[in-house]
């Protein structure tokens, strides 16, 4: 991806799951899925498409949150058939995502309203759907935090997280 994109994967992830758990992290992720979509498609300058492209590059941090979680909840013989299922998944959504944005912004890119824009705002509700799956995973399953690292409270995992600051 970006520079950007690695920084994200390398500092934020570790930042988010500590201060937010997994399962409100894997939600803003979404959520920043949502408000770069939104940009796109609602855009009507280049700052709105620069704002877009900005907030995409930490829309990411639900990908790797989600391995983990997944990874937490099953055995070691299934590592390996959850990761192929989900990996399939991906390659499936990569392959009609494009087909149906594309076949949306057919019938749109000449038109006034929607407009040519309008396959982002379909993207963005996609994102809103899996925002909603998100909040409603359970806690327990989906927060692997609080289960390997004791009791410490969401506070504390968020100050051992951050850097200090002197």
């Amino acid at each position: 991806k970006s520079l950007v994109g690695v920084l994200v994967n390398v500092f934020l992830v570790k930042l988010a799951i500590g201060c937010l758990r997994e399962k409100r992290a894997v939600t803003l992720g979404l959520m920043l899925g949502t408000i770069h979509n939104l940009f796109w498609g609602l855009a009507s300058t280049q700052w709105g498409i620069f704002a877009g492209m900005v907030a995409s590059e930490f829309a990411g941090i639900h990908f790797p949150i989600l391995v983990g979680m997944r990874s937490a909840n099953v055995g070691e013989e299934e590592q390996g058939r959850v990761q192929g299922a989900f990996f399939a998944l991906e390659a499936i959504a990569d392959a009609v995502g494009p087909v149906l944005l594309q076949g949306i912004y057919d019938q749109t890119e000449n038109t006034v309203r929607p407009g040519p824009g309008f396959m982002f705002v379909v993207a963005a509700l996609i994102y809103v759907f899996g925002a909603i799956a998100a909040c409603m995973l359970p806690a327990d399953k989906a927060n692997v935090t609080s289960r390997t690292r004791g009791e410490n409270t969401e506070t504390d995992i968020c100050r051992e997280s951050l850097p200090a600051i002197s």
